[in-house]
């Protein structure tokens, strides 16, 4: 499969990433450093300079996944921007010192992010040997212990340590190179597994929104019965599971699966008409059903407002269920890492302050690691604010630091310096070769990552333009595997070539009565 395609690069190159964080990466930078400031620059230096910078770049195409070539490009493009945009900063402090524009802004930032990471991360450290270790205490509601921990000290207080402080150099890398790459990691999120596991899944479903299998041109209509047949699914996925597990040797998964989702739409699994609901259908149903019922209404808002009143209502109509989704995946997300939380550690299982007093005098190592965490976990919070205002001043800075510097690099007043300067040693040849290569790695680097950025930003609407269909779509994580198939997209087309022939022909009011009486 694809994903196994993809794991098996990662591993494959696994040995190679970690040598690139650890050493390939900072020796580069060093030398590109050395390079400017010593002035002993060869043509040598800057071809081994160019080899480490596209070999590392290169392997950006493991983060750049996408369903599409223009987003892969993308993706591609800001990891080699990344790449470029570190090596064009470096040489060009290195070169001009705190002459530059930004240089003193970039350096505060960087220094102040640098020590607030160190310090954020010392404490997480303790929090979580501190969290373990009161675990491994409290047998009686940890008795499964914690997984890779035969021995306290030497597991929490010496493999972690020094472990923490190994981390340090690949973990300066990242928080130094890693901008424009959160991009595709964490907004187009290319590494998603279910988004490589069921490629092709995404990929019809694709193509359906986007008009290429026939029916109505109208994007809002194709959302809304892929959100309506999701939003049932999601409420009816225990039943595929079970039907999976019940069903003969002689069925497939294909035919179970193109049952299920047929009987979704039928009274008995699910009663919704025109955004209401009859009382107690969903008593029984899980938290998420009122997720479900604001989705499914702001969709019907859209689609109705579209008919009646316009594409302006219909426009507004859309951005209000976008910030109902938003809201509901805040919402969503805080329950999950509460609950993650105190299903995990001591310190976030509730009751933590009564047994804290319940140990003030028998127990006081127990004690004194429940104070160890608390200060610990005080520490991160206090530093989670101004570590993220600086991270993303320092992600802006460094983003265009480099346009700054791309005329004074090349054509700039120090290069004149420059030229003029090598006419005065004696042998004036190699002084020239030196300075030329020296001037020359923040010339090409700058005007190297100008080209990609600039690749990037012509890009960057097109891809928008394509990510803002997923935003109006119902998750479509937690599915059984037999889901994504087939069967599911030739239901999708199905129920779409029939809805949009009846609100062609009938309208919108009197094909929602119409399909309200073929359902039942």
């Amino acid at each position: 499969s694809l994903w196994g395609f993809v794991q098996t690069k990662y591993q494959s190159h696994a040995g190679f990433l970690v040598e690139a964080f650890v050493e390939a990466i900072p020796q580069a930078v060093l030398q590109t450093i050395f390079v400017v400031l010593e002035k002993h620059g060869t043509a040598l230096n800057a071809a081994s300079v160019g080899i480490s910078i596209f070999t590392v770049a290169s392997k950006g195409y493991l983060l750049s996944y996408a369903l599409d070539y223009l987003t892969f490009f993308f993706n591609f493009a800001c990891v080699a921007a990344d790449c470029l945009g570190l090596f064009a900063i470096t040489t060009t402090v290195a070169l001009r010192g705190g002459q530059g524009a930004l240089v003193y802004p970039l350096t505060l930032v960087s220094i102040s992010g640098v020590v607030l990471s160190i310090v954020a991360g010392f404490a997480l450290l303790w929090f979580t040997i501190a969290d373990d270790h009161l675990k491994l205490r409290n047998k009686g509601s940890w008795p499964s212990g914690v997984r890779g921990v035969s021995s306290v000290f030497f597991d929490l207080y010496v493999v972690r340590v020094a472990a923490w402080f190994l981390a340090i150099v690949p973990c300066l890398v990242l928080f130094a190179g890693a901008r424009l790459s959160l991009l595709p990691i964490g907004v187009l999120k290319s590494i998603d597994p279910d988004l490589v596991r069921h490629a092709q899944f995404f990929r019809g479903l694709m193509h359906f929104l986007n008009g290429k299998t026939g029916g109505s041109d109208d994007l809002r209509l194709r959302l809304w019965t892929v959100n309506t047949l999701v939003a049932r699914a999601r409420r009816n996925a225990h039943d595929l599971e079970w039907s999976l597990k019940a069903r003969g040797t002689s069925t497939t998964t294909r035919v179970v699966v193109k049952k299920w989702v047929a009987d979704l739409f039928t009274p008995k699994h699910y009663r919704w008409r025109t955004g209401t609901t009859q009382q107690g259908q969903i008593a029984s149903d899980s938290g998420g059903s009122d997720e479900d019922a604001a989705i499914q209404q702001a969709i019907l808002n859209s689609l109705s407002s579209s008919q009646e009143l316009g594409t302006g209502f219909a426009s507004m109509a859309t951005m209000a269920f976008r910030r109902s989704r938003a809201m509901m995946w805040v919402k969503q997300t805080l329950r999950h890492v509460r609950l993650g939380l105190e299903e995990r550690s001591e310190v976030f299982r509730p009751g933590f302050v009564a047994r804290g007093r319940a140990e003030l005098r028998a127990h006081s190592v127990s004690v004194a690691l429940r104070a160890v965490a608390l200060i610990s976990l005080a520490t991160c919070l206090l530093c989670a604010l101004p570590l993220a205002v600086g991270h993303g001043s320092l992600i802006a800075l460094s983003v265009i630091f480099p346009f700054f510097h791309a005329g004074t690099n090349c054509i700039g007043p120090s290069s004149a310096t420059c030229h003029q300067a090598v006419q005065v040693p004696a042998i004036p040849d190699v002084g020239f070769a030196s300075e030329a290569v020296r001037v020359s790695l923040p010339c090409g680097l700058t005007i190297a990552y100008c080209v990609v950025l600039a690749f990037v930003t012509v890009l960057a609407p097109l891809v928008a333009r394509r990510q803002m269909m997923w935003m109006d779509l119902e998750d479509l994580h937690g599915f059984p595997d037999a889901f994504y198939g087939g069967a599911v997209l030739v239901e999708l087309r199905k129920r779409h070539f029939r809805d949009s022939m009846l609100r062609a022909r009938l309208g919108h009011y009197l094909a929602e009565h119409v399909m309200t009486f073929i359902e039942n």
